[in-house]
């Protein structure tokens, strides 16, 4: 997409006319132009000699064929080896295919980036425009959108739908509720002089209500924008470096707003790694916990409550991974000096310095790369004062210790638990839910396991159970194909061969070759 479009050009009007003198703001932002293979969609759709796995109960079925009508899988039977000409065929070679994998988690219209400069106004914009290709170059096919800018959102779904720009399913929330000064209490005008004029074209990703009025107009607000579920904050205490208490909703507010939810049946799922927050919680009918407590031990109630209650939890594992960093900390301290955590850190500066990040822009990497220095100068006590907004690492490294113990106890007690990454935050890039699959293994969930918190327990996380989370006669063709059986190495779900979203090809088409023998028609081979 070379060109800027309307919606583009009024966003990069107003910024430039409040930072004129920053003369990088020239252009609009492009993202790379994808070819396909030209596969004749117009008929049903044959994904033969492929090996099937079975999320729901563990399993591979070898040696079986897909047909793909429209954008639903019509029936899946044994492979046979003639072509049937009658319909379009990939061969695949017996790789192993995987229903889509879907985010949970994560932030689309963020730019995963803790530095923000106005004049980098047109980095941000093109990291956006990346962030959903990043996603299904992952094999992810659908995300569940936790909080956004509502117009900047509703913009990349319609050029998604249109085929402008490529990116998986959303389900969101447009802007989260939160009462003024809530999580997270930055103000668009803490971030740069011209973020009030910014976001009065993008929309905020969360709405301060100030009274009883605010919030029910801004829920109702929010519904009309396509909402299909209520995102909550319930922390009493920031998460930033260098600050403090928070306000938190008053009871009333709560009664209210899960009034609302149930006179038009929405979910409602709540942002909590505070043991206040998730014991709040518990007192009302919550659909999901987001993220995990990682301040204290729960108790065998909580777990209880929770698991009777149905209660779903998104961990986002990897925050603990992702927002510890050693240079918080002059020494570090003793509770945090285990050779898990330690191997944890290896792995984490190893990605971030040498690893491979995809389609994010490198010159916004070297910004979060810089930002680390900040734990240092001005040191985390002062950060928030000199307008710097990270997380406290501390509060990572207890997510490695509390959280990790939580989790498992959660697992046990029988807890629905998805796979997300809280991805858009600063440090948390987009198209790295092989990281969260990944850490899930290391602290000891099996590979069947983690493959149905990112697929099957997902689907019912956000209401789409019926439609995607496994490879079945009548749900929607959203297919990821794996050179290797995931079942014995997690690593292979890294680096899918092709990905599919409603039956048609996303990305790896590379991967693609055309049969050109005589008389042969419509086949093609990974």
């Amino acid at each position: 997409m070379k060109n800027c479009n309307r919606r583009d050009f009024l966003k990069l009007s107003a910024a430039a006319a409040a930072a004129a003198a920053f003369p990088e703001l020239v252009g609009c932002a492009s993202v790379p132009s994808r070819k396909y293979p030209a596969i004749d969609y117009s008929g049903p759709l044959q994904i033969t000699n492929c090996n099937i796995v079975d999320v729901v109960r563990g399993r591979v079925l070898p040696a079986m064929t897909i047909t793909i009508e429209k954008d639903k899988i019509r029936s899946i039977e044994p492979y046979r080896p003639e072509h049937n000409r009658r319909h379009a065929s990939i061969n695949a070679g017996g790789s192993h295919v995987i229903p889509g994998l879907i985010e949970a988690h994560c932030h689309l219209t963020l730019q995963s980036c803790g530095w923000f400069k106005a004049s980098d106004w047109m980095k941000y914009l093109h990291q956006i425009k990346m962030n959903g290709l990043m996603e299904v170059d992952a094999g992810v096919t659908t995300v569940r959108d936790m909080g956004s800018l509502p117009v900047t959102l509703h913009d990349l779904i319609g050029d998604y739908e249109r085929g402008s720009l490529v990116g998986p399913r959303v389900i969101y929330c447009n802007a989260f509720a939160n009462i003024d000064g809530g999580h997270p209490e930055i103000k668009p005008s803490d971030l740069s002089a011209f973020g009030s004029l910014t976001v009065s074209y993008t929309g905020a990703m969360n709405f301060h209500y100030r009274n009883r009025n605010e919030l029910m107009a801004k829920l109702k607000k929010n519904i009309e924008q396509g909402a299909s579920f209520i995102k909550l904050t319930m922390d009493d205490r920031s998460l930033l470096c260098g600050k403090g208490r928070i306000p938190v909703y008053s009871d009333d507010d709560l009664t209210a707003i899960f009034n609302f939810a149930e006179k038009h049946n929405m979910p409602v799922a709540a942002h909590s790694i505070m043991r206040y927050g998730l014991k709040r919680a518990l007192q009302y009918p919550m659909h999901s916990m987001e993220h995990i407590t990682a301040d204290a031990v729960l108790s065998d109630e909580d777990i209880r409550t929770m698991a009777r209650k149905k209660i779903a939890i998104v961990p986002t594992i990897i925050i603990g991974h992702n927002e510890s960093f050693r240079e918080r900390y002059d020494a570090m301290p003793r509770a945090f000096a285990t050779p898990f955590i330690e191997n944890e850190l290896k792995i984490k500066y190893n990605y971030l310095f040498k690893g491979n990040h995809g389609a994010y822009d490198p010159y916004l990497h070297k910004l979060n790369l810089a930002c680390i220095n900040w734990f240092r100068d001005p040191g985390c006590e002062m950060m928030a004062k000199e307008k710097k907004f990270l997380a406290d690492p501390e509060l990572a490294f207890n997510y490695l210790i509390y959280g990790i113990a939580n989790l498992h106890r959660m697992r046990g007690a029988g807890v629905l638990i998805g796979c997300g990454t809280d991805a858009g935050v600063p440090f948390h890039y987009h198209g790295a839910l092989w990281r969260e699959m990944e850490m899930m293994s290391r602290i000891g969930f099996r590979n069947d396991e983690i493959l149905r918190c990112a697929t099957l327990n997902n689907a019912a996380i956000i209401g789409a159970g019926d439609l995607i989370g496994s490879v079945q006669e009548g749900k929607l063709a959203d297919l990821v194909i794996l050179k290797e059986n995931p079942l014995r190495n997690i690593e292979a779900c890294r680096s899918p061969l092709l990905v599919m979203i409603g039956g048609r090809v996303r990305t790896g088409a590379d991967s693609v070759r055309k049969d050109t023998r005589s008389g042969i028609h419509n086949l093609y081979t990974l």
